[in-house]
């Protein structure tokens, strides 16, 4: 005949395998969620970082973008005022007008209203011309820059230089260089000292909006 004892004993039996099935059950129920969890947590960091990256990509190729546009601007702006030297008028005519321009400061305006060019200096096959500046620019490199400019539009062709951080300016700086024609003939070079800074506020613009600007040369 079972006594008090032996079925107190039976109910703390049974309810230690409840336990034992509540605490199984719940395992067996919380570890795939724990593993899934983990598994879509590092998913979603991933993507966010690859979403992140592509962000920072986009705008570095927009950066890019807008600073071949700007270039090539300030390209065309220093060979328009080469073409207006030379349109239409033989060497010797040319060479006259550089003399009257140069000694008249009359290049003045073309580096004013925010054009971006901080030096021009204009000269014709014998070397005659001058120029005006914004800034002294008594660089060795930009120097070196120049006349490597007046050799390439000499010889007909077209000239960027590298850029050149300017310790005079405190700016990035290179230099164009675009040939004058006349009647078939290199008549005289325009070379320009051209500023940088557009492209250096873009840069900021995107570090201090959080968007560093991504080195495709990396990738």
């Amino acid at each position: 005949m079972p006594t008090a004892d032996s079925g107190s004993r039976r109910l703390v039996k049974r309810g230690k395998i409840l336990y034992a099935l509540v605490i199984v059950m719940m395992l067996a129920a919380l570890v795939p969620l724990i593993v899934t969890s983990a598994i879509l947590i590092r998913q979603n960091r991933n993507a966010l970082a690859l979403s992140e990256e592509l962000v920072q990509l986009d705008q570095t190729r927009s950066v890019a973008k807008q600073a071949r546009l700007y270039l090539q601007a300030m390209h065309d702006h220093v060979a328009g005022i080469a073409q207006t030297f030379g349109i239409g008028e033989s060497p010797w005519a040319v060479s006259e007008r550089i003399a009257r321009a140069t000694d008249s400061e009359d290049l003045i305006h073309y580096i004013q209203d925010g054009s971006h060019l901080l030096s021009i200096t204009v000269q014709d096959t014998r070397e005659r011309g001058g120029g005006y500046a914004l800034y002294d620019f008594r660089e060795e490199q930009v120097e070196a820059y120049y006349e490597q400019s007046l050799e390439a539009g000499l010889a007909g062709l077209h000239y960027v230089s590298p850029p050149h951080v300017s310790e005079t300016m405190l700016d990035t700086v290179l230099v164009i260089s675009a040939p004058i024609a006349a009647s078939g003939q290199v008549a005289g070079v325009v070379s320009a000292v051209v500023s940088l800074q557009p492209i250096q506020e873009m840069v900021e613009g995107m570090a201090k909006e959080g968007k560093g600007v991504r080195d495709l040369g990396a990738r």
